[in-house]
């Protein structure tokens, strides 16, 4: 599992065992989002980082090589790599 928050501190993401990345509200705990960093179900997040200039994009990495580019306010993945 791997946790992150971003650079304002507004939101924290944590990469799951199943491969999801869940998104949270810092200031009231609600849920935001929820992706999942595998081509294939049930492999796990191994690494996360949000992007420094643009505080709602992050890039999540899966064991099974699989890398997504996310923005917390579109529905899906930018990229998968």
């Amino acid at each position: 599992m791997t946790l992150k928050v971003n650079a304002n501190h507004s939101m924290v993401a944590a990469g799951c065992s199943n491969g999801e990345i869940k998104v949270y509200d810092v200031l009231d705990g609600n849920l935001l989002k929820i992706g999942n960093t595998s081509r294939l179900s049930g492999y796990p997040t191994t690494g996360l980082s949000w992007k420094p200039i643009q505080n709602d994009d992050f890039v999540a990495c899966n064991c099974d090589g699989t890398i997504k580019w996310y923005n917390c306010n579109q529905q899906n993945a930018y990229g998968h790599y």
